[in-house]
C-alpha cells in the first residue's frame, strides 16, 4: 500500500508531544528552496530505533485464521489422541501446548491481526503455518498421493471483535505450482469448534515458498496463512544395515545377507511418516552387510562388559564427550570399510596407543638432555640459548633413535594401520548387532529385589550427533517401538537435538541497540579476565622468541602432553611449523627475539588501570539497566507429544506419557536435517 497527498498551499503540523517517523527504508526530502532545522537542544545523530508494534486490524473482519493438520488437531489433539493424523505431510504450527516457548521466533508473524489471548507470555502475536507436499511422479511419490493434502481451517477471535461470521478467500501466491481443490472461499464463524476443510494440489516443483493466505472477502488483509516450503530441491539417501557379530574369531570378509523385514518396514515409515516431511527420501539398500570381530578385543579395550551373561555396550554417563562411543564407533566403522575395501590392517586403537606411548617416550629421553628450567628470567634463557640447548639434547642419539620410533609409528598409521574413515557418500549406515544387549554405565549397576544385578539404564539404540551414522542394540531391535526408535537415532544422525535439552538455550527478546542488563555483566567478566591475565605469563607468541619456545617444550614433557598438543608445542617448537620458526632454527641463527608482553612497566600498569575505570562505570550502568526477556527454546521430556526427537517416558521418570507417540519434525527440523545432511555427504540433492 502507499499513499500520495498534494497541498496547494503551505502543510503544517502540530503535535503537543514528540513526532516521529519510521521508515523501512528511506526517508528523502526535496526541496527547490532551503531545508531549515532548527532546535533548541542540537541536532542528534545515532543508529536508528525500533518502531513500535503496529496492530492495525481488519475493519470488515478481524479475526485470526488458523491452520491444522487434522480435524482432531484443531481441538487441541496431538500424539496417539491425534488419530488422522500419522506423518504423512510435513506439518508445523506453534502451539504452546507442544513447543517451547522461545521457538516462537521460528514462525512468521502476521502483522494485521492480533489474537485476543497471549501466544506466550506477554506476546499477542498470530503466526504462519508451515507444511511440505511433493511434486508429482517424484521419488517415492509415484502414485501422485503426496501430492494432494488437506488441512483444515478456524477462525479465532482477534483482539478486536466487530461481527462473528464473514466469507473467507483462500488463495495461493503461486497457483501454476500449489492450487486450491474446489472451494476456494469459506464462510467462517469466530470460535466455531467445527473445522473446515481446505484440500491444496501440488501441479509442479517450485523453488520458492508458496504461500496460502486467507483474507476476508472485500479486505486486504490477511487473517492467517500457511507456508508451503519449496520443493524443487529434495535430498536422497541410501540406508545401509551392516550386522556385526561379536566372536571368537574374527572374519573381516564382508557377506551380504537378506535385509531383515525390519528394515523393510523402516523404510516405508521412513519414506511416509518421517522423513518425507522434510524432503528426504531413503532407499534401502538392496542387501544387508555382515562382518565378525573379535569380542576379546573389544573387551580388553573396555568399549564392552559383561552382566549376567549378557554383552552391554559401556557408556559413561559423566563422559560429556562421549570419548568411550567415539572410540567404538571408530574401531567398528574402521574394521567394516576395511572389509569393504579388502585391506588388513591391525588394531587402530592398539597403533594409537603405541604412538601415544612412544610420544611419552620420547619426551622423557629429551628431558634427561635438556638443561632448562622453568621459572627463571630473561638472563637465564639467553644463557641456554647461546649454549644451544635443544641443539644438543636434539642431536643426542637416544634421542634421535626414539624419534625414528615415533616417525614409524606415524607412518604405518597414515598407510592405513590406523582408523579407516567411513566412506558415507550419499548413506546412512545402521550398524546393528543381536550379541549386544544394550548400553549403559557399568558404574551404576545396581542389586534388584531377588538379589539380582541390574543395569538400571538401559540404551537400546544410540548415534553421535551429525555423523551420519547409528548403532542399534538386540533390546532395540526387540523393543516394541523398535522403527520409531530407530528414526530417532537417524534423527540424531543428522544433527537434531532432544527437544528438552536445557543446551538449546533460551530465546532473548531484544530491542536493537538497546544496552541489557546480561550485555554490561558479560563484559564485566570479559574486562575482570583481562585484569586477572594481565600480570601472567603470555603463551607462546608467533616467531622466534626462544624463551616462550623453551617454556613450550618443558611444559609439554612436565604434562606428558600427546597428540596434537605434542605435535604443536614439542614437535613444533623444536623443528618449527607455519606459524613458529623453532628452536633449532633460532639457535643456529643466534635468534633471540623479546616481544612487547615483557615489556610489563609503565604502560601495563597504565592498562590496568583504565580497565579498572572502565569496569567502576558499567557497574554503575548496570544497576539501572533492564534485564532481558527470555524464553526457553527447550520444552520438558514427552511434553511435545508426538515430536520424533522426544520420548515416551515422562522427565526424571520412567513413566511413558499415555498420550505420547512419533509422528512429526518441525519446519526448523527440516531444514537442520537437510543442512547437515548435505554438509556430510550422507544426503544427495535432487533438483527439478
Amino acid at each position: 500500500m502507499s499513499r500520495t497527498r498534494i497541498v496547494g498551499g503551505n502543510l503544517i503540523k502540530i503535535t503537543g508531544g514528540t513526532y516521529r517517523i519510521f521508515a523501512k527504508e528511506g526517508i528523502e526530502f526535496h526541496s527547490n528552496g532551503k531545508i531549515i532545522e532548527n532546535a533548541k537542544e542540537g541536532t542528534i545523530y545515532g543508529e536508528p530505533q525500533q518502531p513500535p508494534k503496529l496492530e492495525i486490524e481488519s475493519s470488515i473482519f478481524p479475526a485470526c485464521i488458523h491452520f491444522y493438520r487434522s480435524k482432531l488437531h484443531s481441538e487441541g489433539k496431538y500424539g496417539n489422541k491425534d488419530l488422522f493424523y500419522k506423518g504423512e505431510f510435513g506439518f508445523d504450527k506453534f502451539e504452546s501446548q507442544v513447543c517451547a516457548e522461545g521457538t516462537y521466533s521460528d514462525y512468521q508473524p502476521l502483522l494485521h491481526t492480533v489474537p485476543k489471548e497471549e501466544l506466550v507470555k506477554d506476546e499477542k502475536i498470530h503466526l504462519s503455518a508451515y507444511a511440505s507436499m511433493y511434486p508429482p511422479g517424484v521419488e517415492g511419490n509415484q502414485d501422485n498421493k503426496k501430492s494432494t493434502i488437506t488441512v483444515y481451517v478456524l477462525a479465532k477471535e482477534s483482539k478486536t471483535k466487530l461481527k462473528n461470521a464473514s466469507k473467507v478467500r483462500f488463495s495461493s501466491s503461486n497457483p501454476t505450482a500449489i492450487k486450491i481443490v474446489g472451494n476456494d472461499t469459506l464462510t467462517l464463524t469466530i470460535n466455531d469448534v467445527s473445522p473446515q476443510a481446505l484440500t491444496l494440489e501440488c501441479l509442479q516443483p517450485f523453488d520458492k515458498d508458496v504461500v496460502i493466505t486467507a483474507i476476508a472477502e472485500g479486505d486486504v488483509f490477511v487473517l492467517g496463512q500457511l507456508i508451503i516450503k519449496a520443493n524443487a530441491k529434495r535430498y536422497s539417501t541410501i540406508i545401509q544395515p551392516v550386522e556385526i557379530v561379536f566372536s571368537s574369531q574374527e572374519n573381516l570378509n564382508v557377506v551380504s545377507i537378506p535385509n531383515a523385514p525390519l528394515f523393510k518396514e523402516l523404510e516405508k515409515k521412513f519414506n511416509n511418516n518421517s522423513f518425507n516431511q522434510a524432503y528426504i527420501y531413503g532407499e534401502l539398500a538392496p542387501q544387508t552387510q555382515k562382518i565378525i570381530v573379535n569380542k576379546k578385543e573389544f573387551l580388553d579395550q573396555q568399549y564392552l562388559f559383561e552382566l549376567n551373561g549378557l554383552l552391554y555396550g559401556r557408556k559413561v554417563e559423566k563422559d560429556n564427550k562421549d570419548k568411550l562411543r567415539k572410540e567404538f564407533n571408530s574401531l567398528i566403522e574402521s574394521k567394516y570399510t576395511s572389509a569393504l575395501n579388502k585391506i588388513s590392517t591391525g588394531n587402530p586403537e592398539e597403533l594409537k596407543n603405541q604412538i601415544e606411548k612412544q610420544e611419552i617416550k620420547l619426551l622423557e629421553t629429551f628431558d634427561k638432555e635438556f638443561d632448562y628450567k622453568l621459572g627463571q628470567d630473561l638472563v637465564y634463557a639467553q644463557k641456554k640459548h647461546q649454549e644451544k640447548i635443544v641443539t644438543k639434547a636434539w642431536n643426542h642419539p637416544k634421542v634421535q633413535a626414539e624419534y625414528s620410533k615415533y616417525l614409524k609409528l606415524k607412518q604405518q598409521s597414515s598407510e592405513g594401520g590406523g582408523t579407516m574413515p567411513l566412506n558415507k557418500q550419499n548413506t546412512l549406515h545402521l550398524f546393528y548387532s543381536k550379541d549386544i544387549h544394550g548400553g549403559g554405565d557399568s558404574s551404576t549397576i545396581e542389586t534388584d529385589d531377588n538379589g539380582t544385578l541390574v543395569l538400571p539404564r538401559l540404551v537400546q539404540a544410540y548415534s553421535l550427533l551429525g555423523t551420519g551414522v547409528c548403532y542399534i542394540f538386540d533390546s532395540g531391535l526387540k523393543a516394541a517401538d523398535n522403527i520409531t526408535t530407530i528414526l530417532h537415532e537417524l534423527g540424531h544422525s543428522l544433527g537434531l537435538e532432544h527437544p528438552f535439552e536445557e543446551l538449546l538455550g533460551n530465546y532473548e527478546k531484544r530491542i536493537k541497540n538497546k544496552r541489557y542488563k546480561e550485555d554490561i555483566e558479560a563484559e564485566i567478566k570479559e574486562l575482570e579476565g583481562k585484569l586477572q591475565t594481565i600480570n601472567e605469563i603470555q603463551p607462546m607468541q608467533t616467531g622466534t622468541n626462544a624463551q616462550h619456545l623453551y617454556n613450550a617444550i618443558k611444559i609439554t614433557i612436565k604434562m606428558n602432553r600427546m597428540g596434537e598438543a605434542f605435535e604443536n608445542n614439542f614437535i613444533g617448537a623444536i623443528l618449527g611449523n607455519l606459524q613458529t620458526q623453532g628452536a633449532l632454527i633460532s639457535e643456529e641463527n643466534h635468534q633471540f627475539y623479546l616481544d612487547s608482553n615483557q615489556e610489563l612497566s609503565a604502560t601495563q600498569a597504565q592498562t590496568k588501570e583504565e580497565l579498572k575505570n572502565k569496569l567502576k562505570v558499567l557497574k554503575t550502568e548496570k544497576e539501572t539497566a533492564d534485564g532481558l526477556v527470555v524464553y526457553p527454546n527447550w520444552k520438558t521430556q514427552s511434553e511435545t507429544l508426538d515430536n520424533y526427537m522426544d520420548y515416551y517416558q515422562k522427565a526424571n521418570s520412567s513413566d511413558i506419557n499415555p498420550d505420547f507417540e512419533r509422528k512429526s519434525y518441525t519446519q526448523k527440523q527440516w531444514r537442520i536435517m537437510q543442512e547437515k545432511g548435505v554438509e556430510i555427504t550422507v544426503l544427495k540433492t535432487i533438483t527439478q
